[in-house]
């Protein structure tokens, strides 16, 4: 059975870009776009946004947030997932998790979990993971 890297190793080679690319540089690049993603969105939430390899805006989802409780989405290349990423081929059918959940004080605090993907989730640094959060403003 073939193993991919030690989670613990950069997947340079195969997402080297990210690396040398990181999110701030990414957000910058496409801030208008993502403004205007969010500006258009109904209501309250949080706007999940996929960058393709060659650095593209590829496409966007909106995640409504609830007063209370938690609020999720699924990303994959499968049709039945609420934000589809079908032209990647490096994105699992599911790949991942998007969970949101507002404490009692109305923080916001996002995670995205991956489901046991081919490829999984990369940090900043370009390091495997199981999970990434961030807790909000």
């Amino acid at each position: 059975m073939h193993e991919g890297p030690p989670d613990d190793l950069p997947l340079a080679q195969q997402w080297g870009t990210l690396a040398e690319d990181p999110l701030a540089s990414v957000f910058r690049r496409h801030f208008d776009a993502l403004k205007a993603a969010h500006d258009a969105q109904p209501g309250e939430g949080v706007l999940v946004a996929a960058v393709d390899g060659n650095g593209l805006f590829d496409a966007h989802a909106h995640l409504r947030l609830p007063q209370t409780g938690i609020a999720h989405l699924i990303v994959g290349r499968h049709e039945r997932c609420d934000f589809v990423l079908s032209r990647d081929s490096d994105v699992s059918l599911r790949h991942v998790l998007i969970r949101a959940t507002r404490t009692p004080k109305g923080k916001i605090h996002l995670r995205a979990i991956d489901l046991r993907s081919r490829l999984g989730l990369l940090s900043e640094e370009g390091r495997r993971c199981e999970a990434v959060a961030s807790k909000g403003p």
